[in-house]
């Protein structure tokens, strides 16, 4: 998550939907507080005793920014995130974790086929992409919610929005996978309808 205090905008990271290209755009543009060790350690802990000076985590949702920002300066911001189909979304999180060594899931995962992998995703019940974003009720706390498929353009409606300059985003970090439409059958396809 990426919170500006000078161009009022809260980036919520969605895991997997271009996010770690959109945070080297947009960190120029976000609050880097220079934090001491008590600070991080403060902030790993979910304490927020002074929310200038609290750390996000990459993957925070917004709920977490509404525990940790007060009321009128959650309000203040333009909250956006963007999300993935999600058949799309399990297969490059798939292939991702086949490929991460350091993940905590990587020895698991490296062992299962992709539909074993779905059913551990289901059985986990653990990744959703709206989780991100609303709140405990499953209200949306976002203003502006992008799609992953146009990226680009959405890219660059939040930047006017928020009347600042990025360069188009990078590329980087992209894993390699055959296209999601050729990992599913009609039962695997359901199953991911249903969960997600």
């Amino acid at each position: 998550m990426l919170y500006s205090e000078q161009h009022k905008f809260l980036y919520i990271h969605v895991g997997k939907t271009g996010g770690s290209n959109m945070e080297r755009a947009l960190k120029q543009f976000s609050h880097q507080p220079v934090l001491t060790w008590l600070d991080r350690g403060l902030s790993r802990l979910g304490w927020h005793w002074n929310f200038q000076r609290y750390q996000f985590r990459q993957h925070d949702g917004a709920n977490r920014a509404t525990r940790v920002l007060p009321a009128a300066v959650f309000a203040d911001c333009f909250k956006f995130a963007f999300v993935r189909n999600p058949w799309d979304w399990l297969a490059s999180l798939y292939f991702f974790l086949k490929r991460k060594e350091s993940h905590r899931h990587y020895q698991r995962v490296a062992q299962m086929s992709f539909p074993q992998y779905v059913d551990f995703e289901i059985r986990r019940n653990a990744r959703h992409q709206h989780r991100f974003i609303t709140d405990r009720r499953g209200r949306i706390l976002v203003d502006y919610l992008g799609r992953f498929e146009e990226l680009d353009s959405a890219f660059q409606y939040v930047c006017a929005k928020l009347n600042i300059e990025c360069r188009p985003l990078d590329r980087i970090s992209v894993f390699k996978h055959p296209p999601y439409q050729e990992l599913y059958d009609e039962c695997l396809k359901e199953k991911v309808r249903r969960h997600w």
